[in-house]
């Protein structure tokens, strides 16, 4: 599989290691090009009085660089839940729902301010609760042994009746 398929394509499977390797691996480049960009842009907007804390435009930005790994982090999902003999579908649909999620302003338990947004605060553990189900589906999880509908075992486990190695034993 080319770096290209791996990372923007929605065919085939991977195993859990690589897909470790690549959430993390697209994880921190993306942290790393949002403070650096951050930093580029706002730093001496943050200086300025006028300035004065407003966020919008940092955030603004964070989730524009945010797509590019949405895309890359749905692909790697599409490959590992294939790996696992399911539909990419729902994997795609949790991994929207918990990303959106993280975008919904208030729902802080900390005491202090007096008030909680109850709606924040379920749509957030909604979140959490989508998350550890991939946790567990995607990361924890072996996948099928042996070829299934969507490709040949990314481990070389069970054997791949269409490699070049069944034709010399029929």
């Amino acid at each position: 599989m080319t770096l290209k398929q791996m990372l923007f394509g929605f065919d085939g499977r991977i195993r859990r290691r690589d897909w470790w390797l690549w959430s993390i691996a697209t994880g921190l480049i993306y942290a790393a090009v949002v403070v650096t960009v951050n930093g580029l842009i706002f730093q001496s907007f943050a200086m300025d009085p006028v300035f004065d804390g407003n966020l919008v435009g940092p955030f603004a930005l964070s989730v524009v660089l945010y797509l590019p790994l949405l895309w890359v982090q749905l692909a790697l999902a599409a490959k590992r839940a294939h790996d696992r003999s399911h539909g990419a579908a729902l994997v795609i649909v949790g991994q929207v729902i918990a990303a959106a999620a993280t975008y919904v302003p208030g729902g802080s338990l900390v005491p202090g301010n007096g008030s909680v947004d109850l709606l924040a605060v379920g749509v957030q553990g909604l979140a959490v609760v989508i998350n550890l189900a991939l946790f567990v589906l995607l990361g924890c999880l072996d996948g099928t042994q042996g070829p299934n509908r969507f490709g040949r075992s990314p481990k070389g486990v069970g054997g791949d009746p269409a490699g070049p190695t069944a034709a010399v034993f029929d």
